[in-house]
């Protein structure tokens, strides 16, 4: 209904949006980090980009992730990290994640060399719903790059 479209929109817009990613990374992802840039976002080009420091245009973007798992696919070393975004910025993962090295699996917009699906998964989403009930939902991703790590990924 337009009401619950409404309701969904302000949570969100509120940042009250309870969001957890999957990633398949290239390379050696930290065991645990926090990333924080700031990012600016080129209309023009539909591409975000890691500014030196803060300017007119950029935005602050940070991230938590955790290392859930180590693998090699098609002859490349990757990592599955669990990311805990903090902001939510315009392909904020993609751009923080390839500033770092360790662009996603498929992603060739931000420096991947693979001709694959984007490895990048929503696999939780919580909200609290207007009846006062906190609403979770879980989805594991699977096929691809998803599948060289079968035993990393979280069961829910």
């Amino acid at each position: 209904t337009k009401e619950s479209a409404a309701h969904l929109s302000k949570i969100v817009a509120d940042g009250k949006m309870h969001k957890e990613y999957l990633a398949v990374c290239h390379g050696k992802a930290p065991e645990y980090g926090e990333m924080v840039d700031y990012l600016y976002h080129d209309r023009m080009k539909n591409k975000s980009f890691v500014a030196d420091k803060k300017r007119n245009g950029t935005k602050e973007a940070r991230l938590e992730l955790w290392t859930q798992g180590e693998a090699k696919y098609k002859e490349k070393e990757l990592s599955l990290v669990k990311i805990l975004l903090h902001t939510g910025r315009t392909h904020q993962i993609r751009v923080q994640l390839s500033s770092r090295g360790a662009p996603l699996y498929g992603d060739g917009k931000y420096g991947a060399k693979d001709n694959d699906k984007i490895a990048l998964h929503c696999y939780k989403l919580g909200f609290l719903h207007p009846n006062g009930k906190y609403m979770s939902f879980v989805s594991i991703p699977n096929g691809g790059a998803w599948d060289a790590f079968e035993n990393s990924l979280p069961s829910e």
